[in-house]
């Protein structure tokens, strides 16, 4: 009976829905990927190497875990999503309350909540992978760029490291 019922989606319930999770996702591996950079570019500042790691999921990645977790509900279930997709719209027009923070990120959220409210999917497993391995998968490309370029030694514990502009001794309490 399930089976049948999955069948019967109207292929533009499906384009809408696929269409939402290649915006998520493009959103969200862009969203990783920059991130990383700028938590290494300026954010590792603290004497601890765990405050540093505190700091660059609080400051740079918990945006990105906050819409993941929304086009994850929003697959799994859509009208949930949508609404949470349309609450995180809300909750950002009223905190950025200038014209950039409506248009560029309040508006973009409430379209991706439209989006996931009108679409179905056939099969979920695609969507959630490439929805929770992308952005991942992005951050590792990243780590290991990073860590090619700067050489094959890893810093230890006691190791002085220049951080764009901060100076940072590596200590790991």
């Amino acid at each position: 009976m399930n089976g049948e019922a999955e069948l019967q989606i109207p292929t533009w319930r499906q384009v809408l829905a696929w269409v939402a999770v290649s915006i998520s996702s493009a959103v969200l591996v862009l969203w990783s990927f920059w991130g990383s950079i700028e938590a290494f570019y300026e954010g590792w500042y603290q004497h601890s190497l765990w405050m540093n790691i505190a700091l660059t999921i609080v400051q740079y990645l918990l945006p990105v875990l906050i819409v993941m977790v929304a086009a994850v509900a929003s697959v799994l279930w859509p009208r949930f999503g949508s609404l949470l997709h349309v609450g995180l719209a809300v909750a950002v027009a009223v905190k950025f309350n200038t014209r950039s923070g409506r248009l560029l990120i309040a508006l973009p959220l409430g379209g991706l909540g439209a989006l996931y409210w009108f679409g179905r999917l056939r099969g979920k497993r695609w969507a959630l992978y490439s929805l929770c391995g992308l952005p991942v998968a992005s951050r590792r490309t990243r780590r290991a760029a990073a860590m090619g370029a700067c050489g094959p030694r890893m810093a230890g514990a006691g190791d002085e490291l220049v951080s764009g502009a901060a100076y940072v001794r590596v200590s790991f309490l």
